[in-house]
């Protein structure tokens, strides 16, 4: 066995290589690369950590503010869409009321508004244009207990007839409840807008107001010139022969203008009736003035066809006799309208698109409407 100090065992032997002279220890140099120090702390990384920290905690606590902000007005507009939604339930209505004056809540005036050309489709319950916007809100006016009288401002030329007459029997409803309706006219009262104002307990119009063209109109187009010029023949398919009477694409025979007289003269004689039973004037008298012409404020006062020459002050004052208190409260009717409105194809407008005035006023369509001059409202 070899011993702990034998050359030929280096087992557990130290190294010569790394002792000296004196048996001590030395660390080996040369062979062994030398370390490499750290490279010194950069201070700008850590405010550039810090800056970056601020920023976005700021971030998290604007993002929030928002999203809380939002949330509430949510929240906000919900309950008023809640609310509104409740009111149109009840009052049955897509209108919201606008207050103009007055503070007795159980003494209530209405104004609604008939400005403009009288179109659309539709009733009380449903339907678009003027149509359905009167006929909407003098159904609500008659179901409203705290509604004493109703003011009708009428600046229109007229327009369908079976539209007028509609909007006609809704007035001629809301006077059965009990309630006086007052007319007043700023400019213009023609044809279907004094087809419905006939029925009013009191008609105030301006100085320079026009009142009148009682009368029924039938827009006749005929194309046959035009298509004999530029080659175009039309040959409908019909089963009988009155099935294309009154087309645009035939000559009128005198057998059909007669048709169309009869019935031109029995919705005239009917306008006649109605101005008669709303005025309290005698038929004969009626239909001397129902020959299409408008007469000027005063002349139609003297007529017996309007009660008063006066501003609309007047129509209010008349309206105040119904009530049991000084200061009624006068308010008006405001369309609501929803964000889809303005995305809507059917437009809620009071005139009628250009398709609608077309179908009203050409091939056969009956109309209460005064062609004739107009006021200039500054629209």
């Amino acid at each position: 066995m070899s011993s702990y100090n034998d050359p030929g065992n280096n087992h557990g032997a130290p190294n010569q290589e790394f002792t000296n002279n004196n048996g001590g220890y030395t660390p080996p140099s040369g062979n062994i690369p030398p370390v490499r120090p750290l490279p010194p702390k950069n201070s700008n990384h850590g405010c550039l950590l810090a800056v970056i920290f601020s920023l976005g905690f700021m971030a998290i606590i604007v993002f929030g503010g928002v999203m809380l902000i939002n949330t509430g007005a949510d929240f906000m507009s919900s309950v008023i869409d809640n609310a509104s939604a409740m009111a149109i339930t009840e009052r049955e209505t897509p209108y919201i009321e606008e207050k103009l004056g007055g503070e007795d809540t159980t003494n209530r005036i209405a104004i609604i508004q008939v400005t403009g050309p009288i179109f659309g489709s539709g009733n009380s319950y449903y339907g678009t244009g003027m149509l359905y916007n009167l006929s909407c809100q003098l159904k609500h006016v008659a179901k409203d207990k705290t509604v004493k009288a109703v003011i009708l401002h009428i600046d229109s030329p007229g327009g369908g007839l079976s539209a007028s007459d509609i909007i006609y029997n809704e007035v001629e409803k809301l006077k059965k409840t009990g309630k006086k309706v007052i007319v007043y006219v700023g400019q213009l009262c023609a044809s279907g807008g004094y087809y419905i104002a006939a029925p009013a307990d009191y008609i105030v119009a301006s100085p320079t107001a026009l009142v009148g063209s009682f009368g029924v109109i039938m827009q006749h187009v005929e194309v046959t010139g035009l298509l004999e010029k530029i080659g175009v023949v039309v040959n409908p398919l019909k089963s009988t022969d009155s099935k294309d009477i009154g087309s645009p694409f035939k000559k009128m025979t005198p057998e059909e203008k007669e048709y169309f007289d009869h019935i031109l003269t029995a919705f005239h004689q009917r306008f006649i009736g109605i101005i008669s039973k709303g005025r309290k004037l005698p038929l004969e008298q009626v239909a001397k003035l129902a020959d299409g012409k408008v007469y000027l404020a005063s002349e139609a006062r003297d007529y017996g066809l309007i009660d008063e020459v006066g501003y609309f002050q007047s129509s209010l004052d008349e309206a105040k006799k119904s009530c049991t208190t000084d200061f009624p409260e006068i308010f008006t009717y405001k369309r609501q309208l929803s964000f889809m409105d303005f995305f809507a194809a059917q437009s809620d407008s009071q005139f009628p698109s250009i398709k609608e005035f077309l179908n009203e006023n050409s091939g056969t369509e009956l109309n209460l409407l005064y062609p004739g001059i107009q006021h200039n409202n500054g629209e």
